[in-house]
């Protein structure tokens, strides 16, 4: 049977040649080596780059960095709606405990 991080890259090899417009990315780099994630990363970005979607699902801070826009869903819900670096830039131990309590 397949590894988790070879499973990985076999969805996101499907997803890709579909060139789709909008991706909708569930954890990508869940379970990968490094050398893996990063090629994840560039990937990401050229699509990005090219003005397709990409919706990403993530609880990776390193992930949640690289993207324009932050919803964060609690139950169902949005409760939190910002461009990533008005989060950040706001960011505090604080602000980032009550992040984390709003997304257990």
């Amino acid at each position: 049977e397949a590894s988790t991080g070879m499973k990985r890259r076999l969805n996101l090899a499907r997803a890709l040649i579909k060139e789709a417009e909008i991706y909708l990315l569930d954890e990508p780099t869940n379970g990968v080596d490094i050398e893996t994630k990063i090629k994840i990363y560039e990937i990401m970005e050229e699509l990005s780059q090219k003005g397709e979607t990409i919706i990403l699902a993530s609880h990776d801070v390193s992930e949640i960095e690289k993207t324009d826009r932050i919803i964060v869903l609690k139950k169902g819900k949005v409760v939190a709606d910002k461009k990533t670096e008005e989060i950040l830039k706001k960011t505090t131990k604080e602000n980032e405990e009550r992040l984390l309590e709003l997304i257990k």
